[in-house]
């Protein structure tokens, strides 16, 4: 589906190779079997196949998109899904998840306003990684999010969106704060991070280094 497509400076290829690196974690950590992440590792890098049939001006678009616009890029999902389902003859188990990556936990999504348990669990965690991953790359209309604005947002604004034990589960294993990187805290103190708490992934522990007096 993506036959003809250079890397270059094409962000959409970009981002779906980023996502599919981050989800084969969560895929690891809930404890499946081999095929089950070689399935979501197939099958992430074709999520937005269906974009590259929008026309350009829209995916490039750097102002915000009109209504008609928006309700272009929606259609995206299903015209995915008939790309890999009729054109490159991908099995559906694996199409439904471009079908289904925009779906949301609590039933605000698309195309069909799926919810819960309605929503395959691979698909649970595509989106995931899709959104996470999305947040922190540069689009033609924003700048990159920083990773910890990114978390905040998921935990905050958007948490309804995903399944609260598999954001749980990504955000435990995907720390802000790589180990042995060094953080000031709001009294000024400096402690370097030696572990994520799975937890708190906003919160990790800290050895510190110097005092609020320096």
């Amino acid at each position: 589906a993506l036959r003809g497509l250079r890397y270059g400076g094409n962000w959409s290829v970009y981002h779906s190779i980023h996502a599919t690196a981050y989800g084969i974690v969560p895929g690891h950590t809930m404890g499946y079997s081999r095929p089950r992440p070689q399935d979501l590792a197939f099958a992430m890098p074709l999520l937005d196949c269906g974009m590259h049939k929008l026309p350009g001006h829209i995916r490039e678009k750097a102002a915000a998109l009109s209504a008609q616009e928006t309700k272009t890029v929606k259609t995206h999902p299903l015209i995915g899904y008939k790309m890999l389902t009729e054109i490159g003859k991908v099995k559906a188990s694996l199409a439904t998840i471009a079908l289904q990556h925009h779906e949301a936990f609590d039933g605000t999504g698309y195309p069909q306003t799926l919810k819960g348990g309605q929503i395959e669990e691979l698909t649970r965690i595509a989106a995931i990684c899709d959104t996470y991953t999305a947040m922190i790359e540069a689009r033609p209309y924003r700048k990159a999010h920083l990773p910890y604005d990114a978390m905040k947002n998921m935990l905050s604004v958007q948490m309804a969106r995903f399944d609260p034990k598999i954001l749980r589960t990504f955000l435990g294993r995907i720390s802000i704060y790589p180990l042995g990187s060094l953080v000031q805290l709001s009294n000024q103190a400096v402690g370097m991070v030696v572990s994520c708490r799975p937890d708190k992934p906003l919160r990790p522990l800290l050895r510190l280094m110097r005092a609020p007096a320096g």
